[in-house]
């Protein structure tokens, strides 16, 4: 069995593992706007102070998995300046009434991060501890509209009462035909 597909059983046990209650259909539906093919426009820092950006393109394809329980996320950002490509599996869980996410990529990352649909955002976050020092990342979706979103990775150093932008993209839907 390959990682992803060890992912995407993993994904689907949190879901069906609920004490035999249905998931509510609110939940479920939150992440349907990202569902689709995506035409990714990046900006990400670069430089000495990060002070100046470079942009590219990307796309993303996002697919809605055994019956809306399981959101899988295919990025290719091979022609972006510092490319990437990677993975995420998305589920609701429902005993803790939020998202989880898992990510993977070309570079080794492993990024898990949990959050919610509110305010007409939905932000996924992940907390770490480099050297002793508590450091939040978070993802944002917002300005959801039928086709476009914008969709933000922020950093806050100081336990969430700030954020720095690190990367940013303008999804809009792909208008070629597959």
């Amino acid at each position: 069995m390959s990682y992803a597909q060890s992912l995407l059983s993993l994904a689907v046990l949190l879901c069906v593992d609920n004490g035999g209650a249905e998931r509510p259909p609110a939940q479920c539906r939150q992440f349907d706007f990202w569902v689709g093919d995506w035409d990714v426009h990046v900006r990400m820092p670069t430089g000495p102070g990060q002070d100046r950006w470079q942009e590219g393109q990307a796309t993303n394809k996002i697919t809605s998995r055994f019956d809306g329980h399981v959101i899988e996320e295919h990025f290719d950002g091979s022609h972006l300046p510092q490319p990437l490509t990677g993975m995420s599996v998305s589920v609701y869980n429902p005993k803790l009434e939020k998202w989880e996410q898992t990510w993977v990529d070309d570079q080794g990352s492993y990024i898990d991060l949990v959050g919610e649909f509110k305010d007409g955002k939905m932000i996924l976050t992940h907390k770490v501890k480099p050297l002793g020092r508590k450091v939040i990342f978070r993802m944002v979706f917002e300005d959801i509209a039928r086709d476009s979103f914008l969709w933000k990775w922020e950093r806050s150093d100081d336990l969430g009462k700030s954020w720095l932008l690190r990367l940013q993209a303008r999804y809009t839907r792909s208008k070629a035909k597959t």
